[in-house]
């Protein structure tokens, strides 16, 4: 142990934020919530790290589309429940 170099405490931080940055595949978000640090301050640490977020802005395309399948799934229900046809 006499050897090892210590770390200072914003070396460690920089360290684990790069480490649960990739773990989560640059998703911003995810990574603020695994830290358990508000979005901004992530995009702020993650500005001051030179990290760049792996994600499209806004939602992305395949989210658009799970959200609106989720959507007719609903529909679908409430329609047979209605006593309606069923679609598929």
């Amino acid at each position: 142990m006499a050897d090892e170099t210590i770390k200072t405490l914003a070396e460690v931080e920089e360290n684990h934020i790069r480490a649960v940055f990739e773990r989560v595949e640059g998703n911003m978000t995810r990574c603020a919530e695994a830290l358990g640090i508000d979005r901004r301050t992530m995009y702020r640490k993650a500005r001051a790290f030179g990290l760049k977020s792996r994600m499209p802005q806004g939602r992305p395309p395949w989210r658009r589309v799970e959200v609106l399948e989720a959507r007719v799934a609903e529909l679908e229900t409430e329609l047979i429940a209605l006593g309606g046809p069923q679609l598929r």
